[in-house]
C-alpha cells in the first residue's frame, strides 16, 4: 500500500487557487455554469454565421412571397421531426443518460441503464426504423399535403423533400444531443457547424442554377443526413457494437411517458406554429418577412438554449449536487433565475439597438422586417423564463404541473394569434408569444411559492434590471441624434451602459462583482493553471507519479496500469487519485480513495462516472471533494505532454 505521509510533502497549492473548496460552492458552481454556457453559446454562435450566410444568399434568390412559401415547408419538416423522435428521442435520452432535451423536465433521471453504449444504440436504430416509416406512410400522401398547406396547384416535390428533411432532422436531434449530454461542449460546437455547412454546400449550386424552394429542402434534407453521419463518427465512442430489446421497450416506455407528449407538442407550437398562423392570416410576403427576422433574432435563442444545455447534464455533476446541499436547491434556483433575466434582457436590448443594421443582411426587399426582430428576440427569451422556472420548480408532481402550464400557454398563444395576426401582422405573433409565455411563467410563480417549497425570487433586482434596459432603449431610439457615426456610437454607449448601470444602481450586489468576475473569466479559454498544477511532478512518490502519468496523461486502462505496476486495480487507482491530492493540494487521503479513483479513471461514457460519483456520494461521500477531484482529474488529462515533460 502506498505511504500515506506522501500527502504532506509540498504541493502546488493549485486547489486553494483554482478549484471550489467547501466553501466558495456557489463561485465554483458559477464558474462551471458559465463556463459551459459560453461554450454551448460559442458553439451554437459558430452555427450563426451560417444562419445568416443561408439569409443573406435564399432572399437574393427568392421573393418574399417564396421564402414564405419555403417557411412553411421547413416548418412542416421541423413538425414532422418532432412528432416522429419523440418517445425514441426523449426515451434514448433518458435511459441512456438520465435526461433529455433543453426544455425537459425530468422526475425519475435515475432510473437509467447499466450500458450506456448499448442503450443509446438501440435508441439509435430506433429513430431509423421511425424515420423509414414516417416516411413510408406520408410519402403517399404528399399531393393532399401540399393543398393543406399551400393551396391547390402547389408542386408536390418540394413536400417530398420536406417530408425527408422531417424525417433526417430525427435522426440529428438524437446524435447532436450525444456530445451535450456528455458535457463535451467544444464537440458539440464542432457537431452542430457541420449541418448548416453541409446544406449550404448542397443547397446553394441548386439555388444557382434556378430550381427555386427545392434547391433549399434538398440541401436541408441531403445536408442533414451527412452532418448526422458525421456526428455519429465524431462520438462513435458513446456507441457500443450491439443493441438490446430490452433497453428498446424501456426507451419506449420512458418515450412515451403521458406528460412528455403534451409538453413537446406545446412547445413546438408556441416556438414554431407562428409561420403557419401567418400563412393563413396573412400574405406570403409578410410570412416571408416575419421569416427573416426570426432567423436573425435566432442568436438570441441560441443564449435561451445554451443556458438550458448546460444546465441538464451538469445538474447530474457532483459540483451541481454539493452546491444544492451546501446552498439550498430553492437558494441557488432563485439565484439562476435572476442572472438568467438579467443576461436575457441584455439580449432583448442588443436586438432592439442592432436590428436595422442587422435586417441589412438580407437583401432589400426584406427591411420592413426590422422592427420584428427585437420583440422576436423577446419572445424567445419569455420562453427561456418559463423553462427555467420548470427547472428550478419543486412542487409535487411537477412535470404534470409543467405539462399542464405548457398546454395552456400553446392554448392561450393560438388563441392570441387568431386575434392578433390580421390586426399587426407579423408583430401580432411575436407579441402572442411574449404575452402567453409571461402569462404561464407568473402562473408557474404562484404554483412555486404556493408549495412546499417556495423560492426567495429577487424580484426587486429583477425589476430594477428590466427598467434600466428599458431606460437605455429609450435614449438610444428616442435621443433624435443624426448621423450613422453618431447613432452607432449612441447605440454602443447604451448597450454599454446597461451592465455597468446594474453594479452602479446596486441591481447586482456589489459583493458578487467580484466572484462574477471569476464566473466570467472562467468563460474565456484557460491558458494558465496547467504549469503551476504540474509543477511539483517530481516530488511526488514514484508510484504516484507513474500512476498519474499512465491513467491520466497516457490515458491507459486502469487494468494495462494495474498491470504495468504490478498491483490490482484499486491499488492502481489509489495511486493516482492520491497523487493528484498531494500535486494539486487538494484534502488529505482516505480510505474511499481507491473507490473514487475507479469511478474517475475508469474508460467509458461520461454518464457512466455520474452515476459512479452519485453512488458516492448516497454512502455519504462529500459531494464538493468529488468535484475538485473530478475537475483535477480532468484539467490534467487536457494538459499537453509539454507540461508534464517540464
Amino acid at each position: 500500500m502506498d505511504d500515506m505521509d506522501g500527502d504532506r510533502r509540498r504541493s502546488s497549492g493549485w486547489a486553494e487557487r483554482h478549484l471550489a473548496g467547501n466553501g466558495s460552492a456557489t463561485t465554483a458552481f458559477g464558474r462551471r455554469m458559465s463556463r459551459d454556457t459560453a461554450l454551448y453559446v460559442a458553439g451554437m454562435g459558430v452555427v450563426f454565421p451560417f444562419a445568416l450566410a443561408a439569409v443573406a444568399v435564399y432572399t437574393r434568390y427568392l421573393e418574399p412571397a417564396e421564402f414564405g412559401r419555403l417557411a412553411v415547408l421547413l416548418t412542416f419538416a421541423a413538425l414532422l421531426s418532432v412528432l416522429g423522435s419523440v418517445p425514441a428521442l426523449r426515451g434514448t435520452l433518458a435511459w441512456t443518460f438520465g435526461g433529455s432535451e433543453e426544455e425537459a423536465v425530468d422526475d425519475d433521471a435515475d432510473r437509467v441503464a447499466v450500458d450506456r453504449g448499448r442503450a443509446l444504440t438501440s435508441g439509435l436504430l430506433l429513430v431509423v426504423v421511425a424515420l423509414a416509416v414516417m416516411c413510408a406512410i406520408l410519402q403517399p400522401f404528399a399531393a393532399t399535403i401540399a393543398r393543406l398547406l399551400l393551396g391547390a396547384g402547389t408542386d408536390v416535390e418540394p413536400v417530398r423533400w420536406a417530408i425527408l428533411s422531417g424525417a433526417m432532422g430525427m435522426l440529428w436531434r438524437l446524435v447532436v444531443n450525444v456530445p451535450r449530454m456528455e458535457r463535451r461542449p467544444v464537440v458539440f460546437g464542432l457537431v452542430s457547424v457541420l449541418r448548416p455547412l453541409a446544406v449550404l454546400g448542397v443547397a446553394i449550386p441548386l439555388l444557382v442554377t434556378g430550381q427555386g424552394l427545392v434547391s433549399v429542402l434538398i440541401g436541408t434534407a441531403v445536408g442533414t443526413a451527412v452532418a448526422a453521419l458525421l456526428a455519429i463518427t465524431a462520438t462513435i465512442r458513446a456507441y457500443a457494437p450491439r443493441a438490446s430489446r430490452g433497453d428498446m421497450r424501456q426507451i419506449i416506455r420512458l418515450g412515451s411517458r403521458p406528460a412528455w407528449i403534451p409538453i413537446a407538442m406545446s412547445v413546438w407550437i408556441i416556438t414554431n406554429a407562428d409561420v403557419f398562423f401567418l400563412a393563413q392570416l396573412a400574405s406570403d410576403a409578410e410570412t416571408g418577412e416575419y421569416r427573416v427576422a426570426n432567423r436573425i433574432a435566432a442568436f438570441g435563442s441560441y443564449f435561451v438554449s445554451a443556458f438550458l444545455m448546460a444546465w441538464a447534464p451538469l445538474e447530474r455533476s457532483t459540483l451541481f449536487q454539493g452546491t444544492y446541499q451546501q446552498k439550498g436547491r430553492a437558494a441557488v434556483g432563485a439565484k439562476l433565475t435572476m442572472y438568467y433575466v438579467l443576461a436575457a434582457v441584455g439580449i432583448v436590448l442588443f436586438f432592439t439597438l442592432a436590428s436595422d443594421a442587422l435586417i441589412r443582411i438580407a437583401s432589400e426587399d426584406y427591411r420592413s422586417a426590422a422592427d420584428l426582430v427585437a420583440a422576436i428576440g423577446a419572445g424567445f427569451a419569455c420562453y427561456g423564463l418559463f423553462v427555467v422556472l420548470a427547472r428550478v420548480a419543486r412542487v409535487p408532481h411537477r412535470l404534470r404541473v409543467f405539462a399542464t402550464l405548457a398546454l395552456l400557454g400553446a392554448g392561450l398563444f393560438c388563441g392570441l394569434c387568431l386575434v392578433l395576426i390580421p390586426r399587426l401582422g407579423g408583430a401580432g405573433a411575436a407579441l402572442a408569444m411574449i404575452v402567453a409565455m409571461l402569462t404561464t411563467s407568473a402562473l408557474f410563480v404562484v404554483r412555486i411559492q404556493c408549495g412546499p417549497e417556495p423560492m426567495p425570487f429577487e424580484w426587486g433586482r429583477i425589476a430594477g434590471g428590466v427598467a434600466i434596459a428599458v431606460a437605455c432603449a429609450l435614449v438610444a431610439t428616442r435621443s433624435g441624434v443624426d448621423g450613422v457615426a453618431a447613432r452607432v456610437a449612441l447605440d454602443v454607449f447604451c448597450l454599454a451602459a446597461y451592465p455597468v448601470l446594474l453594479a452602479v444602481l446596486g441591481v447586482v450586489p456589489r459583493e458578487h462583482l467580484a466572484p462574477l468576475a471569476r464566473i466570467g473569466r472562467a468563460a474565456l479559454p484557460q491558458r494558465s493553471g496547467t504549469f503551476q498544477m504540474l509543477e511539483g511532478l517530481e516530488k511526488l512518490p514514484t508510484r504516484r507519479r507513474h500512476a498519474l502519468e499512465l491513467l491520466v496523461r497516457d490515458k491507459r486502462s486502469l487494468a494495462a496500469t494495474a498491470g504495468a505496476l504490478g498491483v490490482d486495480e484499486h491499488e492502481a487507482a489509489t495511486l493516482a487519485i492520491r497523487g493528484a491530492r498531494q500535486l494539486t493540494g487538494l484534502g488529505s487521503s482516505g480510505p474511499l480513495d481507491g473507490r473514487i479513483g475507479l469511478a474517475l479513471l475508469a474508460h467509458g461514457p461520461v454518464a457512466n462516472r455520474d452515476a459512479r460519483m452519485r453512488e458516492l456520494v448516497a454512502e455519504g461521500h462529500e459531494p464538493l471533494d468529488l468535484a475538485d477531484l473530478e475537475a483535477v482529474v480532468d484539467r490534467l488529462g487536457r494538459s499537453p505532454r509539454r507540461a508534464w515533460a517540464r
